[in-house]
């Protein structure tokens, strides 16, 4: 098997899994944050073929609508509309750039995505004096993903092994939150016992 046949399958693989994520995080407040991840990698493959979008800037969009789907869980709305608009202008912008500076785009929406969850994740400590697992498996999501488009910036020979290893260990986390939901009392750590 070569190598574009092994990203193939692999790409088909997280596209399964993360669509049972979706389904799974229903009616929580995280459900849109899923269904974006869910429909990105089908879209990419959609829009990309039929040439409506190049695949960065079909990415680009959905991880700003993926920042977008986070607008339930933070508290300073003022600020989180200022950075999804201070996004749009700059896709917008980049329309009309080189196609490699939609994955700038694409590192910093997932680098606001890390911050917003970083402070949802101290908020929840701060009220409850516990640390929950979800909690931090989302944060671990979030900067694989920064660290895989970090490598893809470089484009070295171990590009294409780092991705495959990284989206078959995003396939691991999509299944983790198929079994899990974030208000699953046995993800509280409670910090008083530590």
């Amino acid at each position: 098997m070569n190598q574009p046949q092994i990203v193939i399958i692999i790409l088909f693989m997280s596209i399964i899994a993360w669509a049972m994520p979706m389904i799974r995080q229903a009616n929580s407040k995280l459900f849109f944050y899923f269904y974006t991840i869910a429909l990105a990698d089908p879209m990419v493959i959609l829009l990309a073929n039929f040439r409506v979008l190049s695949s960065n800037e079909i990415l680009a969009l959905f991880t700003i609508l993926n920042f977008f789907s986070l607008k339930y869980i933070v508290v300073n709305k003022k600020i989180f509309y200022a950075l999804a608009s201070l996004m749009i202008l700059l896709y917008i912008l980049l329309l009309f750039g080189p196609n490699i500076y939609f994955l700038h785009c694409i590192a910093i929406s997932k680098f606001f995505n890390l911050i917003v969850f970083l402070l949802y994740t101290l908020r929840f400590v701060a009220a409850t004096s516990r640390v929950n697992i979800f909690h931090l498996i989302l944060l671990f999501y979030e900067i694989t993903i920064i660290t895989k488009i970090a490598i893809l910036f470089k484009n070295s020979e171990t590009t294409l092994i780092y991705f495959i290893v990284t989206t078959l260990f995003q396939v691991l986390i999509a299944i983790w939150f198929t079994i899990f939901k974030e208000d699953n009392p046995k993800l509280h750590l409670n910090l008083r016992n530590i």
